[in-house]
């Protein structure tokens, strides 16, 4: 018989038989705190996790958001597609380009620019002190979970099925 299914007399009673069980390796009142703290640490990695995907999705769309803005009054100015593609792009304009732009095209290309250059900086700024919040709290929660579990596991134990004596099991 494998060693798990064997009995084993009791040395207590003399009577009962010993069964393999588990049980809380802390008492009732440190298991209900390691469940307090070990279930919202999971919701909480989840929600930065999804955080941080949000995060990252947001901060690419506002960047496409920005160059889709700043085409409009380039093109109202009447700056070539090219140039307009450069500028979203925010590639350097060559100087034969430059030259061929009007001062009033100039200025909506700059402007353009520093608006596309802005919104860049600005959502990677953000993306970054979010990020950085998020990935605190991620590590909060993993700690707190682990700490949870700690105080959650279990013991493998043998139980006299007579007097209902425990001996440890290993």
């Amino acid at each position: 018989m494998p060693p798990a299914q064997r009995s084993v007399q009791c040395k207590t009673c003399e009577v009962g038989m010993l069964k393999l069980e588990k049980q809380y390796r802390l008492s009732t009142p440190v298991v209900v705190i390691g469940y307090i703290l070990l279930i919202p640490s999971v919701l909480g990695i989840l929600f930065c996790l999804l955080m941080l995907l949000l995060t990252a999705v947001g901060g690419g769309a506002a960047v496409s958001q920005a160059g889709d803005e700043a085409a409009g009054p380039l093109r109202r100015a009447g700056v070539p597609e090219a140039v307009v593609q450069k500028t979203i792009a925010s590639k350097p304009l060559s100087p034969r380009e430059m030259a061929a732009l009007t001062p009033a095209q100039r200025k909506a290309v700059m402007d353009a620019r520093a608006g596309v250059v802005g919104t860049k900086v600005g959502a990677g700024g953000l993306a970054i002190i979010a990020g950085g919040v998020l990935i605190f709290f991620a590590i909060v929660s993993f700690v707190f979970g682990l700490l949870g579990w700690l105080l959650v596991m279990k013991k493998k134990v043998l139980r006299c099925m007579n007097c209902l004596a425990v001996v440890p099991a290993s």
